[in-house]
C-alpha cells in the first residue's frame, strides 16, 4: 500500500519503508518538511506483527526486497530510507545495498557514529530484539561501550493510538526511568525507535525541568541530513555536467 505521493514527477524521490503505516506516514511527513518527496510502503499492519515478522528473518528478508524492488524498479526512486530502527537492525543492509545498487538510508549510521562518542548509554526501544541489535553496532564500533536498554512495545502502541506525548511520559513515568538511567551512570539516552520522536521534544523538557543532566538522541534528524546530502551530491552532479556541456 503506497501511504502518500501521487505525483512522482520530482527528479529526486525517497522511496520510505518502515514497520506500520503510522511511522511510514511519520518518515514521509519528515522528509516533506525538508522539501524532500517522498512516497511509502510499510511492511507491516501493525506494531505487534512487525515484531513477530523480525523473528521469522527469512519472511522479513523477502517482504523487504519485494518492497525495495517495487519502489526502485516501478516508481524510480533514487534511494530507499528505512525508517524503523528494529527492521534495519535486524537486516543485513551492505547485502541489500549492492544487490539493488541504490542507496539506503537507516537510523544505523547514527549510531555507529555516536557509539564513539561516549562509553555508557541508555537506551529505549520498540523491543528487546532492538536494544540487543543496537547494543551490538554500539560494541562493534565502542569496545569500551556499556549499555542499560529498555524494550517496551507499549510505548509504541501508545503512540499508535494517538496518546499525547505529555501524557505518554506521565503514564510511562519516562522521566523517572531517565532518572534511574541517569543514577546508573548513564551518558546519554538513545531512543531507538522512530515512533518515540513523537514525545522527544516533550521528553527533553520534562527532563530540564527536573534538573536531570544527560544527553537525549534521536537518530531522525541524522537521517534527514544524510538524505539532504545525497540529494545535493546529485544535484552538484547534474549542475557539472550541465556547465561543461556548455563548455
Amino acid at each position: 500500500m503506497i501511504l502518500n505521493n501521487d505525483d512522482i514527477s520530482d527528479n529526486f524521490i525517497v522511496g520510505v519503508i518502515a514497520a506500520t503505516p503510522f511511522d511510514t506516514n511519520l518518515g514521509v511527513k519528515l522528509l516533506e518538511k525538508k522539501t524532500i518527496k517522498a512516497m511509502g510502503l510499510p511492511l507491516s499492519d501493525t506494531p505487534q506483527q512487525q515484531t513477530y515478522l523480525q523473528i521469522h528473518k527469512d519472511k522479513l528478508v523477502d517482504k523487504l526486497e519485494k518492497a525495495i524492488r517495487f519502489l526502485v524498479f516501478e516508481k524510480n526512486v533514487n534511494c530507499i530510507f528505512i525508517y524503523c530502527n528494529s527492521l534495519s537492525a535486524s537486516l543485513d543492509l551492505g547485502t541489500l545495498q549492492k544487490k539493488f545498487s541504490t542507496p539506503i538510508i537507516t537510523p544505523l549510521s547514527f549510531y555507529q557514529k555516536i557509539a564513539k562518542n561516549f562509553n555508557f548509554f541508555a537506551l529505549l526501544a520498540a523491543n528487546d530484539q532492538s536494544v540487543s541489535n543496537i547494543e551490538r553496532i554500539l560494541l562493534n564500533h565502542n569496545p569500551c561501550s556499556v549499555m542499560i536498554g529498555l524494550g517496551n512495545l507499549l510505548l509504541v502502541n501508545a503512540v499508535e493510538e494517538g496518546m499525547k506525548a505529555k501524557t505518554i511520559i506521565e503514564h510511562f513515568r519516562l522521566v523517572d526511568q531517565v532518572s534511574i538511567f541517569k543514577q546508573q551512570g548513564c551518558e546519554c539516552l538513545l531512543l531507538g525507535c522512530t515512533h518515540f520522536t513523537c514525545f522527544f521534544d516533550e521528553l527533553v523538557a520534562a527532563i530540564a525541568l527536573e534538573k536531570i543532566s544527560i544527553n537525549i538522541f534521536d537518530s531522525s534528524m541524522d537521517m534527514v541530513s544524510e538524505v539532504l546530502a545525497l540529494k545535493n551530491a546529485r544535484s552538484d552532479l547534474k549542475n557539472s555536467k550541465h556547465i561543461k556541456s556548455f563548455a
